[in-house]
């Protein structure tokens, strides 16, 4: 295929990975400029004009904590959060996308190429908000972001090229920051998924970290916040966690001695500490797995094999409660750090391929001579390239997404959702509002996303069981008496991005609603932060 590669990126919490597809159809990742397969997500601010991403940037964390950025992705799709550094107000979207662009720039130099198509993962859980920003720090780092997929799903996609298509799998996501379970029937038909943004393996750190400082609270009679009042001595405590962490996967006892203050404390940790103080993260992820499997049977579909992804799996407490869990389930681990970017970078393969099949199609070319003639651009045998073309992907909704409308009769605000979670994608849903007075001028609709799945007649969704994501005003073309309805359609695409759309019935005129929300940068906002960012050196 002579158009350029399209290349996965996972955007991870605490580290990221890239990859693209070779001649012969496999995916490789590309290391970075210190040789390493992954990149730390963290972001060292040293300059106005300079940036470290990586593990230098994590490393320099232990002397500047003031000036690292770490876990960004926690935050997408938070209004509210913002660092102020060297003069300039960072958003999430801004760190992300330097991270990006420390990733890319590296696979850059190593391949001799330059890299503009890519697509990006995400946590399946990830809503409307949540996808929009992950894909506007793609546009922020000058990419084209051709699709942005969910992280599960791309990992499950590179393990089912070779496994039997039609096989139903959980994928059970611990990363450095999030989780994410996903029922998955392969290749890439999505059934059902679970998650949670604020649940990773730098919680196991935090948990093992405040067990330390108890330690040393004990060994030393000193309160342990005057111990750590120094944000250096907090620093060296939390990298000491995590090596802690990495060494009980291996070990079953770890030692090290702290300096802390005027104190030279050792510290023995064993592995049964560890699993006790952690208990309890490791608890809410079986519950939320305990939770999907219920959706699979209530969709009849059993589960006999469950893909271990993400770093965090390695973890012996991990593989060996799930066991204990769920005994009649297979356990499987394909490359926990990398399989979710080599399967982005397959979808991205996938779809080039498709592309190139849709533009051989002239007039007189059937499907199957479009096929034979990309296998003979491509090398590949014919049989590959139809049987990629066949595969399709099915994700679903990782969130309901209602409005918020005014019942008279009750005097109180109530929900509707339109797209129910696990919905499949894409999906275009219409549902009508009315207007509350008479002539009325417009209507604002408040968009809002929950967890709840309602069926029948209970469409009515609790305003506190919701999260508001955005608005959508609708300007009517002429005043509107009082209970003129209103056809409000939500479209949700394959990325699960939502567009808002409304139709007038009275006049027939159709007005789409500018849907906004604090969290995402507007146009103006979106191309001001792509060219601030490009003449900042970031290394």
């Amino acid at each position: 295929m002579e158009a350029k590669r399209v290349f996965g990126i996972d955007l991870g919490t605490t580290y990221s990975c890239i990859a693209y597809v070779d001649e012969h159809g496999r995916p490789i990742v590309v290391p970075n400029s210190e040789n390493a397969l992954t990149t730390p997500s963290v972001v060292y601010f040293e300059s106005s004009s300079n940036i470290v991403v990586g593990q230098v940037a994590k490393d320099v964390a232990k002397v500047a904590p003031d000036l690292v950025v770490e876990a960004v992705k926690r935050h997408m799709g938070d209004a509210l959060w913002s660092r102020e550094l060297h003069g300039r107000t960072y958003r999430p979207q801004d760190v992300s996308a330097l991270i990006l662009r420390k990733v890319v720039g590296d696979a850059e130099q190593v391949l001799g190429e330059t890299i503009e198509d890519v697509v990006i993962t995400c946590p399946a859980y990830f809503g409307n908000v949540e996808k929009e920003a992950t894909r506007q720090a793609g546009t922020i780092a000058g990419l084209n972001v051709r699709f942005v997929v969910p992280e599960p799903m791309a990992a499950a996609f590179a393990f089912g090229v070779d496994a039997k298509e039609g096989e139903t799998l959980m994928v059970y996501d611990l990363g450095g920051g999030t989780f994410d379970g996903t029922l998955l029937r392969v290749p890439g038909t999505i059934l059902a998924t679970v998650g949670d943004q604020n649940l990773g393996g730098k919680d196991w750190d935090d948990d093992l970290a405040a067990f330390m400082a108890r330690k040393l609270e004990e060994a030393t009679g000193a309160p342990v916040d005057a111990l750590l009042a120094d944000p250096q001595a907090v620093q060296d405590l939390a990298h000491e966690a995590e090596r802690c962490k990495i060494a009980l996967s291996s070990c079953t006892t770890y030692k090290t001695r702290l300096n802390v203050g005027a104190h030279n404390v050792a510290l023995e940790v064993t592995r049964e500490d560890f699993e006790k103080v952690t208990r309890h993260r490791l608890d809410r992820t079986i519950d939320e797995t305990r939770i999907l499997l219920e959706r699979g049977r209530e969709k009849r579909v059993s589960v006999e094999t469950i893909l271990l992804v993400g770093g965090s799996t390695f973890m012996p407490q991990v593989e060996a409660r799930l066991h204990e869990e769920f005994p009649s389930c297979k356990l499987l681990r394909r490359d926990p750090n990398q399989i979710v970017a080599k399967g982005a970078a397959l979808v991205g393969y996938k779809y080039q391929i498709d592309e190139e099949i849709e533009r051989s199609m002239t007039p007189g070319v059937s499907r199957a001579r479009a096929i034979e003639m990309v296998a003979a651009a491509t090398g590949m045998p014919a049989e590959a390239v139809g049987r990629w073309n066949r595969i399709a992907f099915t994700p679903v909704s990782a969130k309901s997404f209602g409005v918020v409308t005014f019942n008279k009769k009750t005097n109180v605000d109530e929900v509707i959702n339109l797209i129910q979670v696990d919905d499949p994608l894409p999906a275009e849903v219409t549902r009508p509002v009315y207007t509350v007075a008479d002539r009325q001028t417009s209507v604002l609709l408040n968009v809002v996303q929950n967890k709840l799945r309602m069926t029948g007649e209970e469409h009515v969704v609790p305003l506190e069981a919701c999260e508001l994501i955005g608005t959508a005003e609708v300007v009517f073309e002429s005043p509107l008496p009082e209970r003129s309805q209103i056809d409000v359609t939500f479209t949700l695409d394959h990325d699960g991005i939502l567009v808002v759309e409304a139709l007038d019935v009275t006049t027939h005129a159709r007005a789409v609603g500018a849907f906004t929300s604090d969290a995402l940068l507007s146009a103006d906002e979106l191309a001001a932060s792509r060219q601030e960012l490009s003449s900042i050196d970031v290394r």
